[in-house]
Formats: C-alpha cells, structure tokens, sequence
C-alpha cells in the first residue's frame, strides 16, 4: 500500500523538491522489502530533485552495498571518474560501504574543504562527527 501512495504522491508532483522526499521514502520501503534495484532509481530521483540532502546519498550508496560486491565496485569506479564535485560525496559513502572507512572519510573530508560554502557540506561534517572516533580531550 505505501508504495502506491508514493507513486501517486510523485505523480502529483514530480519535478518538486517536495517529491525528493516521496522518491526517497519508496526507495526506502523496496529495500525494505528486498528490492536493492527498484530502490536505486528511486534514490537517484531524489537526489536530482534534490542535491544538497546527504541522507539520500546515503541511502543510494547502502542500496548499492545491498546489490552485491560487484555492483558497489563498479558504482565506486564510475563515480572516482565523475567531474561533478558532488559526487565526491557519494565515492566517500561508497569506500564507508565498502568497508574503508578512513579513505571514505578522507573524500569527505576533502569535500568539506573545497566546498565549504555548500550546505550539503554541512551535512558532511555532522555525518563525519558520527564515524569519526572522538579525540581524547587531555591529549
């Protein structure tokens, strides 16, 4: 049922950044219910609609994780050769996914730095305070 109302919520609406949130809340009930591929376009609708909300990024690297070794490979790969700045976002979520965490936090580091001004930056950091291990206070 809730797949549904989302699809008819996009449809009232599609091209609003009000229907990111409905593409990113049907992306998230397929991977729910096991569907890693229904998921996906859903995610990258999103985050067109969208492109400074970090959780739908996140929720596209997960789905890409869920979609097997190869896949995440393969996304990681294609996005390192991407000109968009953007998408060094997703190759940190991606190397996080994928298990390597300090090159992922590295990228996004990076991405902090050189574009500070954006408010997907902010984002970032907060979503770096969470993994990050804290510094000890006495050191």
């Amino acid at each position: 049922g809730a797949i549904q109302e989302f699809k008819i919520a996009i449809s009232l609406n599609p091209n609003t950044q009000a229907s990111a949130g409905y593409f990113d809340n049907l992306g998230r009930t397929y991977l729910t219910i096991g569907y890693p591929v229904l998921a996906e376009d859903c995610f990258i609708n999103a985050i067109k609609l969208n492109p400074m909300n970090l959780s739908y990024r996140q929720h596209l690297a997960d789905t890409y994780r869920r979609m097997g070794k190869a896949v995440l490979n393969g996304k990681l790969e294609e996005y390192l050769k991407s000109k968009n700045p953007l998408d060094s976002v997703m190759v940190g979520l991606l190397y996080i996914e994928k298990g390597d965490t300090s090159a992922g936090i590295i990228k996004l580091d990076e991405f902090c730095i050189t574009q500070s001004n954006l408010i997907l930056a902010e984002g970032v950091k907060s979503y770096l305070k969470t993994i990050t291990p804290k510094r000890h206070e006495n050191l």
